[in-house]
């Protein structure tokens, strides 16, 4: 009888589970930005970052899964600031870059 009562709470909470849990498909984007993808030298190092059209510079701290950035390309990114890794003003921002969609020329 406990085994027929175990089994049955393990398969009412393995379905609950089931019901509540919900893949993180929904991208949270708390800025956009355009501009283009380009090498970015500074006094420190090198880096991929974007170059928005308002002439702010993007450097990206961490990416989604399936962020790819091709450098000369012109793109739309959805993106959230990393206050973690901000420095100062005058440093470029670190970004998390949570998706980007590349425009045609």
């Amino acid at each position: 009888m406990i085994k027929f009562v175990y089994v049955v709470s393990l398969a009412i909470t393995s379905f609950l589970l089931f019901i509540f849990s919900n893949e993180k498909d929904t991208i949270i984007c708390k800025d956009k930005a355009a501009g283009k993808i380009e090498v970015i030298k500074d006094s420190a190092r090198n880096f991929l970052g974007v170059v928005t059209n308002d002439n702010k510079i993007l450097y990206p701290s961490s990416m989604g899964k399936d962020v790819v950035l091709a450098v000369g390309q012109k793109a739309v990114i959805c993106y959230a600031v990393d206050s973690a890794a901000f420095i100062s003003e005058d440093a470029p921002i670190p970004v998390h870059i949570e998706s980007i969609s590349y425009l045609k020329d």
